[in-house]
């Protein structure tokens, strides 16, 4: 189901009726001569790109137009309120934007934001008198949502909600290694320490290569990255 379809309230039946009148004819060919006198023509059927729209209202502005206006006249025209937005909003998709009338309307709104600080996608959703069980059920801004969280500082083990195994062997690992480090403050690393204590030796008992310092030691490492990563760089075992 698509966030948005037709909802049958008052807004439908007043834009049904003002684009079944002759009078919104009349307002929408004068609309379209004057947006042409300033060299700023609309297309036959309405703008079918956003973007063109985008455009096009930027340059009638510098005319002292706004698709807003233009709207609201026309509102006017019917003895209609032209404070009410969503009705203004609606008949502007209508008069110039490649919309059947009566446009649709939005059932549920939402709006994503990119946290950086923290890290995370925030979602807001919008409920609307209309809205039913059936328009959240069938709610699609995965694909928003997707978008958003490529963009997160994420590690890749975590994406792939993969279970980590050797925890509890790594934060042995990498308690110990914090031990060292504060016994031996002026130690640049204290891997090589590491590499021989007997303590260490156990966690590698099963593996075939244990006796092998070099692999041993790229495990090491590969630990210790894994673990600030995950835990933070400020987490201390000690």
């Amino acid at each position: 189901m698509k966030n948005t379809r037709i909802i049958l309230n008052k807004y439908h039946y007043i834009l049904r009726a003002i684009s079944l009148s002759d009078k919104y004819k009349r307002a929408l060919n004068e609309i379209t001569a004057d947006a042409k006198s300033i060299g700023c023509p609309l297309p036959v059927k309405g703008f079918i790109k956003a973007s063109d729209y985008t455009n096009w209202q930027e340059q009638i502005e510098k005319h002292g137009r706004t698709a807003h206006d233009y709207a609201q006249n026309v509102l006017k025209l019917f003895n209609l309120k032209t404070n009410d937005e969503l009705l203004t909003g609606r008949l502007c998709m209508m008069m110039f934007l490649n919309v059947k009338a009566p446009p649709t309307i939005g059932t549920i709104g939402y709006s994503a934001d990119l946290d950086n600080e923290k890290n995370e996608v925030n979602i807001k959703l919008t409920f609307y008198p209309w809205t039913t069980k059936e328009d959240f059920d069938g709610l699609e801004i995965w694909k928003d949502v997707e978008s958003f969280r490529k963009m997160l500082l994420t590690p890749r083990h975590v994406t792939k909600n993969k279970e980590w195994k050797t925890f509890e062997r790594d934060l042995k690992v990498y308690h110990r290694y914090q031990q060292l480090q504060k016994q031996y403050p002026k130690e640049k690393s204290v891997v090589h320490i590491l590499l021989n204590d007997k303590k260490f030796e156990k966690f590698y008992e099963s593996d075939d290569q244990a006796n092998d310092l070099a692999i041993v030691s790229e495990q090491i490492y590969k630990i210790i990255k894994r673990c600030r990563t995950t835990l933070g760089n400020n987490f201390s075992t000690v």
